[in-house]
């Protein structure tokens, strides 16, 4: 038995060392790599957005080929894109990307990272390890399964605008509701989707399958992949009157000027934060955080917010529970980014918008924004008089 032990260590330790030293260095970046693989041929629904796309981001244009355009272009033009494939054979769903591996010829299938043309393409994330694909491995089996995107359920924004509205297209499509959706396992701990489940009958007739961050999805009859613009009228009507009402707090006091700030740790932050927030309070702007509240408190919230300046980022999310309508939004965005999400949103809830911009950021993931321009900017849009 101490022999068995033994070796059972060394040939662990050995098959990392191989992963680390020659699978990852030479075999991963020719093995993981998408191939000219049909993918029109299984297409049941596809709707690009265009007129969203010309309004939000002129400099891309819809209407030329796709292969034409550059890396985010095609970005923007699948994120704004409808759609949903079946593909009626056996398949192979690779845990960590979620990637669709048909088992006849183990050529990776394009759409099954949705919302994502090309995971290698602008070196956006890692490939997953060979040697884990081609040793053997822990595999759950399903007749038939939906794929969405796996890493939209771990950020706030995305949970709301990829992961539901893509069960959205399920029920526009009639997709039965005992075809199980899979899912990463680590969402059962993840807060606010336990109590959206808790406040909303939107999932209660769906089946989820759980995969384990090294479980294999080994799918035998049919895979249906789909994918949602996101950003509609109706999708986020849909998901608002989903919700028990009742369950939310009615806060009698809300300040009518409200600095939604952002952690220095996370991703997009101001680099004089404390001098722009200054400057907020100044002008009668009560500064918060909303990153450790609860769902309820912070639906609770925004249904009363009024006047919101915000650092874009997944906190602006929640102006689409304010009332239609009474919402005034200043977004402040690092100079080198352009996204219009939150423009989008206010635009489909009838909200006022507008928006400053900073510097560019920087390695820690900050940006300089002007105390000046922004002073002005606050006092000027939001009808102040100077503090």
């Amino acid at each position: 038995m101490f022999f068995f032990d033994k070796l059972r260590k060394f040939f662990r330790k050995a098959v990392q060392w191989i992963d680390v030293k020659i699978v990852r260095i030479y075999i991963d970046q020719r093995f993981w790599k998408f191939e000219n693989w049909p993918t029109e041929k299984y297409r049941e629904h596809y709707h690009i957005n265009r007129e969203d796309l010309r309004k939000f981001y002129p400099a891309v244009n819809p209407d030329v080929a796709f292969e034409e355009l550059d890396i985010f272009g095609k970005h923007l033009v699948d994120i704004h894109s409808e759609y949903l494939y079946r593909y009626p054979f056996p398949t192979l769903l690779e845990p960590r990307h979620f990637l669709l591996i048909n088992r006849q010829d183990g050529k990776i299938i394009e759409r099954s990272r949705s919302g994502q043309f090309d995971p290698w393409g602008a070196d956006m994330t890692t490939k997953p390890s060979t040697i884990s694909y081609l040793l053997p491995k822990d595999t759950l089996k399903v007749d038939r399964v939906v794929v969405v995107s796996r890493s939209m359920w771990f950020n706030y924004y995305h949970f709301f605008f990829d992961a539901l509205t893509q069960i959205v297209q399920l029920d526009k499509y009639g997709i039965d509701g005992e075809i199980s959706i899979v899912v990463p396992e680590a969402i059962k701990d993840i807060a606010y989707i336990n109590e959206f489940i808790e406040l909303s009958n939107f999932l209660q007739n769906r089946r989820f399958v759980y995969l384990k961050p090294s479980q294999y999805l080994e799918i035998s009859q049919e895979a249906i992949v789909v994918r949602d613009s996101s950003i509609h009228a109706e999708t986020i009507s849909t998901i608002l009157k989903s919700i028990d009402w009742s369950l939310i707090p009615d806060l009698n006091e809300v300040p009518s000027f409200v600095f939604l700030t952002r952690s220095s740790k996370r991703l997009r932050s101001i680099q004089n934060s404390n001098e722009i927030e200054e400057i907020a309070r100044r002008n009668g702007f009560v500064v918060i955080d909303t990153e450790k509240w609860s769902l309820y408190e912070q639906i609770a919230f925004f249904r009363k917010a009024k006047n919101v300046v915000g650092i874009h980022g997944a906190g602006l999310t929640n102006i689409i529970f304010a009332n239609e309508g009474q919402l005034k939004l200043l977004e402040i965005m690092p100079g080198d980014l352009n996204a219009a999400f939150y423009e989008h949103i206010c635009l489909v809830r009838s909200h006022e918008y507008a928006r400053i911009k900073g510097g560019a950021i920087n390695s820690e993931s900050q940006f300089p924004l002007a105390p000046s321009s922004f002073e002005q900017m606050l006092q000027n849009y939001f009808n102040i008089k100077g503090a």
